[in-house]
């Protein structure tokens, strides 16, 4: 058995904690193939432990066993992939996003962080 090792992508951002996710053989050449492209951390699609489909970044590195302590948090599917074929990178992400879709998270974030915040436009001016 082979693993890869990432983390879940979030909407506010990437979770801390590192996680392993089992390499199946039939889905090797596709993580190999984005690997040897981007020779960085990249997004793939892999389940989570309550059999969840979710984005998370993962490096490069493939591991032939789990480290003490670790555990299998779920299954690799497939890398993602920019219409040119590269692999897709968080930024690649985010720029892709629909602007209004990007002002609402933005406002969402800054409704948790900001005191008081009860604006609901990106860029509004006080006259």
């Amino acid at each position: 058995m082979q693993y890869i090792k990432g983390n879940f992508v979030d909407t506010d951002g990437i979770e801390h904690q590192e996680l392993f996710f089992l390499l199946d053989d039939e889905k090797r050449i596709d993580f190999y193939q984005a690997a040897q492209i981007s020779k960085k951390q990249f997004l793939v699609l892999c389940s989570d432990t309550n059999g969840l489909i979710r984005v998370a970044s993962v490096s490069p590195s493939i591991y032939r066993k789990l480290p003490d302590n670790q555990s299998v948090q779920g299954h690799y599917f497939n890398s993602l992939r920019q219409e040119n074929g590269m692999p897709m990178s968080t930024f690649d992400l985010v720029y892709r996003l629909p602007k209004s879709v990007t002002d609402a998270e933005i406002i969402k974030i800054a409704k948790l962080h900001l005191a008081g915040n009860e604006g609901s436009e990106i860029g509004h001016t006080i006259k």
